[in-house]
């Protein structure tokens, strides 16, 4: 697949970073590969939008949400990029954040200073909040994240109590 069918799959949730199986969680290498080829394929430009200033590459602009998508982005500065899954009734509490690859499944509440990292998955019902002391992502029960090992390959680490 090219990196735009991979963007496009993505969005769809038809393709993702990490899927349940079940012997547990696998990684789809090729999908965090296909992410990171975009990045290098990109070319850096100029998104701004009125007085705001955003240089950004090319083959990541943010994601354009419709009603039909069911998804609720309350106004004041929450920002989604292309190539991340939001399942109908998630909800974005501005300001907050969700990079490409990540899977936001129904009914999570992304908080006001949240971010879904690239290729994070905040499973279904996950209130993702930001814990200021810590300056972290803080998910209870609900989330798993993708960490390269030694060789550069990944694996998923679920937080204490993840599904």
């Amino acid at each position: 697949m090219s990196f735009e069918e991979v963007v496009k799959a993505l969005e769809a949730g038809t393709v993702r970073v990490a899927e349940k199986t079940a012997e547990g969680w696998k990684v789809n290498a090729w999908v965090k590969e296909a992410i990171l080829e975009g990045f290098r394929i990109g070319r850096l430009v100029d998104m701004s939008k009125e007085e705001y200033s955003f240089f950004d590459k090319d083959t990541l602009p943010l994601r354009k949400f419709s009603l039909e998508d069911k998804v609720r982005i309350v106004p004041g500065g929450s920002s989604v990029r292309t190539g991340a899954y939001l399942a109908p009734s998630v909800i974005m509490m501005p300001p907050s954040y969700v990079n490409i690859g990540a899977y936001v499944d129904s009914g999570t509440m992304v908080d006001s200073h949240a971010l879904v990292g690239s290729c994070a998955h905040a499973s279904r019902l996950a209130r993702c909040h930001y814990y200021r002391s810590r300056h972290t992502l803080f998910l209870p029960q609900h989330f798993l994240y993708f960490l390269p090992d030694p060789q550069g390959h990944g694996s998923l680490r679920p937080t204490a109590g993840s599904v």
